[in-house]
């Protein structure tokens, strides 16, 4: 097993799947965009409101159809995860309001989304790999990161941030997925037990993550830092021109599915 950039950068990662250089991995979403992007309608901002309407449409038809994409390029999708709600924590600065992201460097994730959500807010987006992030950070290259708070700890951007705004921008989904190549070659009866066993880690993946990340903030909150509540419903308003900009990208079934389900239309 190997974490955070032992294998190579997001992106890379799923170029091994597809090779077969990589055997299994557990990905974010915003990663999965930039080869299927129509993966993109799961990050559009502030698109759920709650844990139980990302579970319930992850867990369902609409789901399944996410999942169906992934062996058009070589990879199996075998189980759906949370990686916690993403965050904006920063060097110094407070963001109660949509306006106070106006000129902010922020790293997003690679997805096209994640930019025009922070343009949309005024910020400016900055695409690096995660394991760039903590040197633009001592070096104030960008001011602040938009990840989930478990991922502050893991790759010590909680050196260098002092302020957590609970945005809470993207229900950040994690996909297990397996190199297609690599997961054919397995006797029938392996196959079986590794899709059983990756449906059965879905349900503990969340409740750890969801667990971790109280804990996570009851650490940072004991630890001094400035853990902010922001207006969300002003944020949800703010950036609610990113949408159509990706309606044709998603495709309109797909886009009209998810956004019915969650009840924006």
């Amino acid at each position: 097993m190997f974490s955070i950039g032992q294998l190579g950068s997001g992106t890379n990662i799923l170029t091994g799947l597809q090779t077969g250089i990589v055997d299994f991995c557990a990905h974010t979403s915003g990663f999965i965009d930039t080869i299927f992007p129509k993966f993109q309608v799961l990050d559009l901002p502030f698109l759920f409101p709650d844990s139980a309407s990302a579970e319930k449409l992850l867990d369902g038809p609409v789901g399944s159809k996410f999942m169906d994409m992934l062996p058009t390029k070589g990879i199996y999708g075998l189980g759906w995860g949370h990686w916690g709600w993403r965050v904006v924590s920063t060097i110094d600065r407070k963001a109660p309001e949509p306006s106070d992201m106006k000129g902010l460097k922020i790293r997003v994730q690679p997805g096209a989304i994640f930019a025009a959500t922070f343009k949309a807010l005024g910020a400016s987006p900055v695409a690096i790999d995660l394991t760039e992030v903590y040197l633009a950070l001592s070096q104030r290259v960008i001011d602040a990161v938009e990840t989930p708070m478990i991922s502050l700890a893991a790759t010590k951007h909680d050196e260098i941030v002092k302020t957590i705004n609970l945005t809470n921008q993207v229900y950040n989904v994690g996909v297990m997925m397996a190199s297609k190549s690599k997961f054919d070659a397995l006797p029938k009866d392996a196959q079986e037990a590794i899709r059983a066993a990756s449906a059965n880690l879905t349900k503990d993946w969340r409740s750890t993550i969801a667990t971790a990340s109280e804990q996570r903030a009851a650490g940072y909150k004991a630890k001094g830092l400035t853990i902010v509540e922001p207006n969300r419903d002003d944020y949800r308003k703010a950036t609610a021109s990113v949408y159509p900009q990706f309606k044709d990208i998603i495709g309109a079934d797909l886009y009209d599915a998810v956004l019915k389900e969650v009840g924006h239309a």
